[in-house]
């Protein structure tokens, strides 16, 4: 978190009396976006009740209430199945990503990235998305994801879309 108007929302402790953030979160552009140190966005983490708290939360921050949807649910697009099961009722309406997703984004607030493995032309859909007023919210571990990969943070598809907005995993 480095941006002039990111914030850490959680923190913990780094050890020898540092913080460092878990959750972070900043505007870009007309939107919003909040990125995870770790893979929140699941059924299995939001089967406990605070950390499925904090997360709603976070989603009705960045995805913010349009006056013209008259109070409907913030639609949300994801990729995770299991995630329409836990996050599905008066507040929101889970989208489920198809293969042509990004002629999706019109018709939702926010969306739920659980992968990060996205081309150039769909990084660039996203950032202008979350520019136009939409959300974006994202968790990996960054040291897991390299350990995967192979590849250094900076290259992320994920990073390269919200680096903009002074956040990175």
């Amino acid at each position: 978190v480095w941006g002039e108007q990111a914030f850490v929302v959680v923190d913990g402790n780094g050890g020898g009396g540092t913080r460092v953030p878990l959750v972070g979160a900043g505007p870009m552009g007309k939107g919003r976006v909040v990125l995870f140190g770790h893979e929140y966005l699941s059924k299995d983490v939001l089967a406990d009740a605070p950390t499925k708290t904090l997360v709603e939360r976070l989603i009705e921050w960045a995805a913010r209430e349009r006056p013209e949807a008259g109070g409907a649910p913030r639609k949300l697009l994801v990729w995770d199945a299991g995630l329409a099961g836990v996050l599905d009722g008066p507040r929101f309406a889970c989208v489920r990503a198809t293969a042509e997703w990004t002629t999706q984004l019109a018709d939702v607030d926010a969306v739920l990235a659980t992968r990060s493995d996205f081309t150039d032309a769909e990084i660039d859909a996203l950032r202008a998305f979350v520019r136009g007023g939409g959300a974006l919210l994202s968790g990996k571990p960054g040291w897991g994801w390299m350990q995967v990969t192979g590849r250094e943070l900076v290259t992320n598809e994920v990073n390269r879309i919200v680096a903009e907005a002074g956040l990175a995993f």
